[in-house]
């Protein structure tokens, strides 16, 4: 059966494969495909938007609503703003009025008021000595209309968290009684 194998096998042709990279193709004709693949598209394009140009299609090219706010716009900014032009006003009336300008620290002292009518919180705390608040406040009682406003006073002391009965010292000492305010 052995010798039967090997005959046949040397009785058939032997075939060897060899194989030699082909390049792709080049020269005009790939092109020309490619760019007539691109019209075709571009046509079925085009032809699709003008059967749908009956219907209500999306624009794709309109500015999309995010829902975002802008910082500028949000209540935390404002807040903190008007917080800071506070303190920075407080500040300045405080160098103001050690420099000897009361008038011109009277004006920052109701720009801070202003300002914390907008962000309704005390300033940073830990900026100014206990004294400086007292003798800020003091020189408010003293330069305000008489009798003074009670809510300002009040929105001052907040303002400058200074305690409740150093504030009423400070008025009466001030104004000689506490009973000179209107409510």
């Amino acid at each position: 059966m052995r010798d039967i194998a090997e005959e046949e096998r040397r009785s058939q042709p032997q075939v060897s494969v060899e194989a030699t990279p082909v390049a792709p193709p080049q020269g005009p004709q790939s092109g020309a495909v490619l760019f007539v693949f691109a019209l075709l598209a571009v046509g079925l394009s085009l032809a699709y938007r003008s059967w749908r140009a009956g219907k209500e299609a999306p624009d794709f090219h309109e500015p999309v609503d995010t829902f975002q706010q802008n910082p500028q716009e949000s209540q935390e900014y404002k807040v903190a703003l008007a917080r800071t032009r506070q303190a920075v006003s407080v500040q300045k009336a405080i160098q103001l009025k050690n420099e000897g300008s009361q008038a011109r620290a009277m004006v920052e002292l109701e720009r801070a008021l202003q300002e914390n009518s907008i962000c309704r919180e005390p300033m940073f705390s830990g900026l100014h000595d206990a004294r400086e608040i007292r003798e800020l406040y003091q020189m408010h009682v003293r330069s305000t209309t008489v009798p003074p406003n009670y809510a300002v006073l009040l929105q001052l002391r907040d303002m400058l968290e200074l305690p409740a009965r150093d504030a009423e010292a400070l008025e009466a000492e001030v104004l000689g009684s506490g009973a000179s305010f209107s409510i």
